[in-house]
């Protein structure tokens, strides 16, 4: 075996085997901050491999839902990325307190109070801006 070949940890194969864009997943691998933020990075949360894709009334952002199952709770939960105006060169990622929030990753609440969608929308997110997470 070569001594010199790189090591891939269990969150770069989870980046590579998420439903992500190259750029998506190349921004992950990129940006250590957002690669920490991401919940499947620790061994806690279970990636499920499913994404939902939408875009909101109030934004050209393209909203991307991801989901995990928390393996301590036994709850599934969504955190969010966003393609800032969709153009796949910059992301932010919103998920729950207890990570380092920095200018790509924020407070799950803050999502809510940023996007807006439509009502009885078949597709997409579903933020419950009524619930804080914070105090989880």
């Amino acid at each position: 075996m070569n001594s010199r070949a790189k090591r891939y940890s269990l969150t770069d194969v989870l980046i590579e085997v998420m439903p992500f864009s190259v750029e998506l997943a190349a921004w992950c691998r990129d940006q250590p901050s957002f690669r920490r933020a991401l919940k499947f990075s620790n061994d806690r949360f279970l990636p499920l491999g499913a994404i939902r894709q939408r875009v909101p009334t109030n934004s050209k952002d393209k909203i991307i839902g991801f989901y995990v199952f928390d393996l301590q709770t036994g709850e599934f939960k969504q955190d969010y990325i966003v393609d800032k105006e969709a153009r796949s060169t910059e992301f932010h990622l919103y998920t729950v307190a207890g990570r380092q929030e920095d200018q790509y990753v924020k407070h799950i609440n803050d999502f809510a109070n940023r996007y807006t969608f439509e009502e009885g929308a078949a597709k997409g997110p579903s933020p419950n801006p009524g619930r804080d997470r914070r105090a989880r």
